[in-house]
């Protein structure tokens, strides 16, 4: 029995209590795997390693040696550079950094 049918039979055994449980669990864990997904894409656009490794782009290199989807990889950059602009502080209407 291969992991995807063993986890579907688990999951069917599980009280209900215990089944809500696990998936607010495993909630959670998915956003902070997906938050460091996106630090550590950040640093590889940074230091440009997807060059180096021969391809054109962070786009290319998470569709071709991550094997992410087109559409996720788009996903993931636009979050990624949405989380930059957030570290960069508080923006006002215009789009200036607030002053404190």
């Amino acid at each position: 029995m291969n992991n995807k049918a063993s986890a579907n039979l688990s999951a069917r055994t599980l009280s209900d209590e215990n089944l809500l449980s696990q998936i607010r669990c495993l909630a959670a864990e998915e956003r902070k795997l997906t938050t460091q997904v996106l630090e550590l894409l950040r640093e590889v656009e940074r230091r440009r390693l997807f060059a180096g490794l021969g391809f054109s782009s962070l786009f290319e290199y998470a569709v071709k040696e991550l094997g992410y989807s087109e559409a996720s990889v788009s996903r993931r950059i636009n979050s990624m550079r949405l989380l930059k602009c957030r570290e960069a502080g508080p923006f006002g209407k215009n789009g200036e950094p607030l002053r404190p």
